[in-house]
């Protein structure tokens, strides 16, 4: 080997050179980087929407390194916007119930179909009191469609009211 190119392609890939940032849920496949979703483990980041949420960034440890403390403000939930790029979405996220016990929902905007749905009861116990979601819809969208990543609660939670989130996932298929 004596005519090697290396080329720095751009994106969300699954291997980051911080250990407590680096994804444990999914493995990259060859020829393409799984994670759609962008600062999936900085949810301070402005490309997760906070109105009416108070985020402090790395509170607790979890499995991966840290997680952020999500405390409600005001009554609201956190949403995040996608536009579908395919027909069937995954949608995983990691998380650690503290005075409220968190719900997560995969939402078609252009159709008004809630497509997942998971309550605290239906997460699988990882380590320390974290809990993985997994959800997955492979129908009610079409390539184009307004989708949204809500997590809060069931109506508007009371004010004051946290959770802690690890790490949040979404992936074709």
């Amino acid at each position: 080997f004596d005519n090697i190119s290396v080329k720095l392609l751009p994106g969300n890939h699954a291997s980051q050179a911080d250990a407590g940032k680096r994804p444990i849920l999914m493995q990259s496949p060859a020829g393409g980087v799984r994670n759609k979703l962008t600062y999936t483990e900085e949810f301070s980041n402005a490309a997760w929407p906070t109105t009416n949420w108070t985020i402090t960034p790395n509170d607790t440890p979890s499995p991966t390194g840290s997680a952020d403390k999500l405390a409600n403000a005001a009554p609201a939930n956190l949403q995040r916007f996608f536009i579908a790029a395919e027909t069937s979405y995954t949608y995983t996220i990691v998380a650690k119930a503290g005075t409220l016990d968190p719900i997560f929902i995969l939402y078609n905007g252009t159709t008004g179909i809630e497509l997942a749905r998971q309550n605290w009861v239906q997460g699988e116990d990882t380590t320390d009191g974290f809990k993985k979601f997994v959800m997955s819809a492979s129908s009610g969208i079409t390539v184009g469609d307004s989708m949204y990543i809500y997590f809060g609660a069931v109506g508007q939670p009371v004010e004051g009211l946290y959770f802690w989130i690890d790490y949040a996932q979404l992936e074709f298929g």
